[in-house]
């Protein structure tokens, strides 16, 4: 081989490296700066109509027995707990005890459903680690305040959802 054949392979390994680099360090800023390390809280607003419903009706409505007050924030990650107190919620209503010191929902209690609609969106190390996916809660309002209800959980589906949802 000649020296400038040499030389020629030696620049194009050098330039192939640092193109390399350079699209590492994108993505990298591209993660850090997009918020997919942490997980998010997306509001759909009227995305299920409003209505006034006794806990009763949604466990039939839903085929689940029992709905849960979670009101510890401290309970949650941090990432929850602070989406949850950025939007003035006071819990989470989960259809199963999450702890022991969850309130059981009475089935004569009224819940007003406001019409939006909650979508929590993973981290990516959520979804590597944990293999954790989209999760939907729709927004209610009881006596104990306002909370997100999960509807992942429910054994069958109880309300008509926008299109944004799916």
């Amino acid at each position: 081989m000649t020296i400038t054949k040499l030389k020629s392979i030696k620049i194009d390994a050098l330039h192939y490296k640092h193109t390399i680099n350079f699209i590492i360090l994108i993505v990298l800023v591209l993660i850090l700066f997009t918020g997919i390390l942490e997980p998010h809280l997306e509001k759909i607003d009227d995305c299920v109509k409003p209505i006034t419903i006794q806990a009763r009706d949604l466990q039939i409505k839903t085929g689940t027995d029992s709905f849960y007050y979670h009101s510890s924030l401290s309970n949650l990650s941090s990432y929850d707990s602070n989406m949850a107190i950025e939007r003035n919620i006071d819990g989470y209503i989960y259809p199963g005890r999450l702890t022991i010191a969850d309130d059981e929902m009475s089935v004569d209690e009224k819940i007003v459903l406001s019409g939006h609609l909650y979508i929590r969106k993973p981290s990516v190390l959520e979804i590597l680690f944990n293999k954790t996916r989209k999760q939907r809660f729709l927004e209610i309002t009881t006596k104990k305040g306002k909370y997100l209800l999960l509807i992942e959980r429910f054994k069958r589906p109880a309300f008509q959802l926008c299109n944004a949802a799916m």
